[in-house]
């Protein structure tokens, strides 16, 4: 976010302090999800799970290329 906003550009110093986390939340109806039999609110559970992983491993993945261009750029 350092470099979208940037902030890179008016700021001499900056620490690296991992304050902050970013999420993105699944949301769906209770009364939707309650309708469903149980094999798909298993998979559409599973699919929760993955989503969480996947969106975890992006974030570190962006905050290591922010950094490095942080860093190339002194």
């Amino acid at each position: 976010m350092i470099e979208f906003h940037k902030v890179n550009e008016i700021t001499k110093y900056l620490s690296l302090t991992h304050h902050t986390y970013s999420v993105i939340e699944l949301f769906v109806s209770k009364r939707w999800f309650d309708k469903l039999p149980a094999d798909l609110k298993k998979v559409v559970l599973d699919a929760g799970k993955v989503a969480t992983l996947a969106q975890r491993k992006a974030f570190c993945e962006n905050e290591a290329k922010q950094l490095a261009s942080l860093k190339a750029k002194g």
